[in-house]
């Protein structure tokens, strides 16, 4: 089946937007990394590294998703202490960008606080329900080739998506290199289906179900990024990586036998322009 969709994009109101469109990267590679899930520096320059830290630790917690010079995009979930399911103190959270490989700052890497967390009403960290914060920084991103903000999607039906981030490799550590996986939209019945239990506890108005249950997935590490189509020569986030199920032997880890869910960004439009001011692209 091909889906038709009419697509309406968001831009920067800013007057940098004509010099930097979003969505579209600045670098390009003449040799490419080969392998399906591996990415070349530059390649997604709207990725964000979102860290936790206490006292003098810093801790990788989350990805993010670049969508102006002032905000990034993330699931709310990620804002919270994984021990004590409690809000951090947004002094507790900064960003990175510009980042490709995790721990190794270069002179394209930047650093940002974080000055105000916007959630979106009703967020249930339990059954992460409107599973999506904007995190507001302390200081003005100046975009490079290697910081730029992605657009917004208003895409209302997709087959298939891009998901990003340093998560969980086969060896149950953490990649250091960021990495990407193409993943299919699942019917919502059909996702219900495949895991009755599971998903009929969590997925819920404003998500949307994506991936494989063959051992191709998101797994953890991924929260918090994005999930991303590509219109002509634009990527449009589509969607913010929220949770998948957990093994059975009590690892915490992902299950990669099983699909994962996804705030669906198009839900929150409104929203998001509300917080951010975002113009719609005319």
């Amino acid at each position: 089946m091909i889906l038709v969709c009419i697509l309406t994009s968001f831009l920067l109101s800013s007057s940098t937007a004509e010099q930097f469109p979003c969505g579209e990267p600045k670098v390009f590679h003449r040799l490419t990394i080969k392998g399906d899930f591996s990415v070349n520096r530059g390649d997604w320059p709207w990725h964000a590294a979102i860290y936790h830290k206490d006292r003098n630790c810093e801790r990788y917690a989350c990805g993010g998703t670049l969508i102006s010079e002032e905000f990034v995009l993330t699931a709310a979930h990620c804002t919270f202490n994984v021990d004590s399911n409690q809000r951090l103190d947004v002094k507790r959270i900064f960003v990175r960008l510009g980042f490709y490989q995790l721990d190794v700052i270069n002179k394209d890497t930047r650093q940002f606080p974080v000055q105000k967390i916007h959630y979106y009403e009703n967020f249930s960290s339990r059954r992460l329900q409107n599973d999506i914060a904007i995190l507001e920084l302390a200081e003005v991103v100046r975009f490079t080739n290697y910081i730029l903000p992605a657009c917004l999607s208003m895409e209302s039906a997709i087959s298939q998506g891009t998901a990003i981030g340093w998560g969980l490799a086969e060896d149950d550590e953490i990649s250091p290199i960021l990495k990407k996986v193409a993943l299919p939209v699942i019917d919502t019945l059909n996702c219900l289906i495949s895991d009755r239990d599971y998903f009929g506890h969590t997925l819920d108005y404003g998500m949307f179900c994506a991936g494989y249950n063959n051992g191709t997935t998101v797994c953890n590490g991924y929260s918090g990024g994005g999930f991303f189509v590509k219109h002509d020569k634009s990527w449009h986030l589509q969607g913010i990586i929220s949770f998948i199920k957990k093994r059975e032997d009590h690892s915490n880890y992902c299950s990669t036998d099983s699909y994962a869910g996804f705030t669906n960004v198009t839900d929150y439009i409104p929203w998001i322009r509300n917080i951010t001011g975002i113009q719609l692209k005319e």
